[in-house]
């Protein structure tokens, strides 16, 4: 019986040890278990703003999209959005069914690439040639703009 007793005194603590360590093992995995939670929280409210910025601005880039399948329709509208505010006497002709050619006199060096950009972000139109002449003003540039109409999924 005594050595039973003995032996009860020697696994006792023993085995109150282990259960500590046990314990403070999955205390541990549970903080770090807590920590992952809240990085994961953290990222899907970044990706859910991430994701309502998109749609937004994909929302407003289809609101002023346009799509031209020839270059008829492309020379209209660029006659009454170019020629009338930004290009001065403008001459804008077709080459062939998805080339334009615009010529023009006059116009300002930024406003005129800024329009150039917008054209190519927000229609299925290129540019494909641009030659400019600086004029004696010191933004201003004459000069021919070669344009194409890239038609998606042909």
């Amino acid at each position: 019986m005594i050595t039973n007793l003995r032996l009860i005194n020697i696994l006792l603590p023993l085995l109150a040890l282990i259960l500590v360590v046990a314990v403070w093992l999955q205390v541990d995995d549970w903080q770090r278990l807590t920590r992952q939670v809240k990085q994961s929280e953290v990222k899907l409210q970044q990706l859910e703003l991430e994701a309502s910025r998109f749609v937004s601005v994909q929302a407003s880039t289809k609101k002023e999209w346009r799509y031209f399948e020839e270059s008829q329709t492309l020379q209209i509208w660029l006659a009454e959005t170019a020629g009338s505010h930004l290009l001065q006497q403008t001459q804008i002709s077709t080459l062939d069914s998805k080339h334009v050619l615009i010529r023009f006199n006059q116009a300002q060096f930024p406003q005129l690439i800024n329009w150039l950009n917008q054209l190519q972000k927000t229609t299925n139109v290129e540019v494909v040639e641009l030659s400019l002449l600086a004029k004696d003003q010191s933004d201003q540039v004459g000069g021919e703009i070669r344009l194409a109409i890239q038609i998606y999924g042909a």
